[in-house]
């Protein structure tokens, strides 16, 4: 499902991006060296997909050996179970990418900070509910699926963190939108990628600590806040319009 999302979001961008006219002064961007950035970004896009699998091989011998194999499988269970609730965001991180994306082709750069804001806040709230039924139930669901009994308690607290990150993750995915609408792969590769190797590298080092499934997936939520940190702070870079918003332009938009 997430590589589906994935194409239909590459097909959106070449679509719309394709479609820039470059007027001298009208503030729409040109197509100048579009096949040059489109190349780039496709091998940015297999480079974010291979580096952190290449982390991940390296380092999951290490976790199952100071964990154990139950409570690795475990953990690989509570990180999982999110993953089946991510249609939550209504398809917002695909809205997002091609509104934005046409915005962006137009030079609309207003426009492209108002889509990204409206589709952050529909995502929040769409995915409150999941990650609320998650957290409070948390433990009713380790029991359901059989997790073993000394390790309900810390499955059920991972499950907590998890829903957390849950949602950190929905809005990261929209929040990249400026970037991809720009074709900055290298940009969005190196922060969600970035993200997914330093888990896969710090888990093993705070297992070998003592650590457990509760600080494994606890380095998996700061990685979320930072990777979401970042794509706010880039795409804020990249568009200024994204966070200008006053409430004199609420009243000049509404009459």
């Amino acid at each position: 499902m997430a590589a589906e999302k994935v194409k239909f979001r590459e097909k959106h961008l070449s679509d719309n991006i394709v479609s820039i006219n470059s007027s001298a002064g009208n503030g729409v961007p040109s197509t100048a060296g579009m096949t040059t950035k489109v190349v780039k970004g496709s091998l940015w896009t297999m480079a974010g997909q291979v580096l952190p699998m290449a982390a991940s091989f390296v380092s999951i011998p290490f976790i199952i050996r100071f964990l154990g194999s139950e409570a690795y499988g475990v953990l690989v269970l509570v990180t999982l179970i999110p993953g089946y609730f991510i249609f939550a965001d209504f398809g917002m991180n695909i809205a997002s990418t091609k509104f934005g994306s046409e915005a962006y082709a137009e030079g609309a750069k207003r426009k492209e900070g108002e889509i990204v804001r409206a589709a952050a806040l529909i995502a929040f709230l769409s995915s409150l509910p999941v990650a609320a039924g998650i957290f409070i139930f948390s433990f009713e669901i380790a029991a359901a699926l059989k997790v073993p009994e000394y390790l309900q308690n810390q499955a059920s607290v991972a499950l907590k963190i998890t829903a957390a990150t849950f949602v950190l993750t929905i809005l990261a995915s929209i929040f990249n939108t400026p970037q991809l609408a720009r074709l900055r792969m290298d940009l969005n590769t190196f922060i969600n990628a970035g993200g997914r190797i330093l888990v896969s590298l710090a888990v093993p080092f705070v297992l070998y600590f003592g650590g457990g499934i509760i600080e494994a997936v606890s380095v998996a939520l700061i990685a979320g806040c930072l990777v979401l940190a970042g794509h706010i702070l880039v795409s804020g870079n990249l568009l200024k319009e994204l966070y200008q918003f006053t409430k004199q332009q609420w009243i000049m938009d509404n009459g």
